[in-house]
């Protein structure tokens, strides 16, 4: 199956507390895969994104990237996922930014077992804790090849 656009998702409703994107496919978008948001201070997140396919895909914007998950305290975990062919001008291919405000949550984003094959921008991945609690980044059995990055391939900031 395949998508021609994935629209924003923002889990701030109370009755959303996780968020699971399995086996989906996004071809040849010129815009963001996905984007999950959630400013809600009070509501801690599940977000599961497994078995993803992203090929032929573009973002040419400044402050997003093509899968983009800006969270305030959360459990992120993106596996066997494969990005091909994706340009991220000025962006980066996967970014996670956690912003919590209270110091009582922590953030956890795992990234295994993913592929990146040719693709190129700013960056490839991209953590970042921006907030008060306490973030953990874990990266295992990722396969990037070929990619042409104007920064860095992986960036972190925790």
């Amino acid at each position: 199956m395949t998508y021609t656009r994935v629209s924003t998702i923002v889990p701030t409703e109370k009755l959303v507390s996780s968020i699971t994107l399995k086996d989906m496919r996004v071809e040849n978008v010129p815009g963001q895969a996905v984007r999950v948001w959630n400013t809600d201070p009070e509501k801690h997140n599940d977000i599961w994104l497994e078995r993803m396919s992203v090929n032929n895909t573009g973002y040419r914007g400044t402050s997003s990237a093509v899968l983009d998950l800006r969270l305030k305290s959360a459990y992120v975990l993106i596996r066997n996922c494969f990005f091909s062919n994706v340009v991220a001008t000025r962006s980066t291919v996967l970014s996670v930014t956690f912003d919590s405000e209270t110091t009582s949550r922590v953030s956890t984003a795992k990234v295994m077992q993913n592929s990146v094959v040719f693709s190129s921008g700013g960056g490839v991945i991209f953590v970042k804790n921006t907030g008060v609690n306490n973030a953990t980044l874990r990266m295992t059995k990722n396969n990037l090849r070929h990619n042409t990055a104007e920064n860095r391939t992986v960036s972190c900031s925790l």
